[in-house]
């Protein structure tokens, strides 16, 4: 269900405009956090984070699987998630959380069955960290940058892992995340054809 100040943003003259801007901009990776793409971004996010919170639960009640690693880009899209998933036991890691604070929430998704959830701020979590209890992980949000996703995705694929890392991404249809997501495809195809290259040789 779209908010009201989404469809208004989607439905503005500018959204095109802003849309083609973007595209532009992650193609050549530049920054493009002007005002109305912030708010795009989180308006976005909080519109699936429900949704995605819904799919993810049914999963966890239906025993899917034991445990899952949840990455996102804002404090307000991590904050729906927790509430709704609150019950499943969740870890959260934000880049607030005070390192001590970080640790044990780490150390409790890794050994306590009854912490379920991790929940993880993309730039909080995308390094040094490993968090192989699961092979399951779900960006509600992602960065624009492939590597970004890349690296945090590979929180769960570390050693000590024994399972396949299964990595799905959420999209709002018909919103930026359309735009987003081809892109981010192509790019990380064009890196896999460069190493491949590279390592043919």
């Amino acid at each position: 269900q779209l908010s009201v100040e989404l469809k208004e943003f989607l439905n503005s003259p500018g959204y095109a405009e802003l849309a083609g801007g973007l595209e532009s901009a992650i193609e050549g990776e530049q920054s493009f956090e002007i005002p109305q793409m912030a708010t795009l971004r989180k308006l976005t996010g909080t519109a699936k984070a429900g949704a995605a919170a819904e799919l993810i639960a049914s999963e966890l009640e239906s025993k899917a699987y034991p445990k899952i690693v949840i990455f996102a880009w804002h404090h307000e899209v991590m904050d729906v998630l927790q509430r709704q998933l609150q019950h499943f036991g969740v870890a959260r890691v934000d880049g607030g959380t005070p390192s001590a604070t970080r640790q044990r929430a780490i150390d409790g998704f890794q050994s306590d069955p009854a912490v379920k959830v991790f929940l993880g701020q993309i730039r909080a979590c995308g390094t040094a960290i490993t968090l192989t209890a699961s092979n399951q992980v779900a960006f509600v949000e992602a960065s624009w940058t492939p590597a970004d996703n890349l690296q945090a995705a590979k929180r769960c694929h570390r050693i000590g892992q024994t399972k396949l890392t299964m990595v799905r991404m959420f999209s709002l249809a018909g919103s930026i995340d359309e735009v987003v997501t081809r892109i981010l495809a192509r790019k990380a195809r064009m890196t896999s054809e460069i190493e491949d290259g590279a390592n043919s040789k």
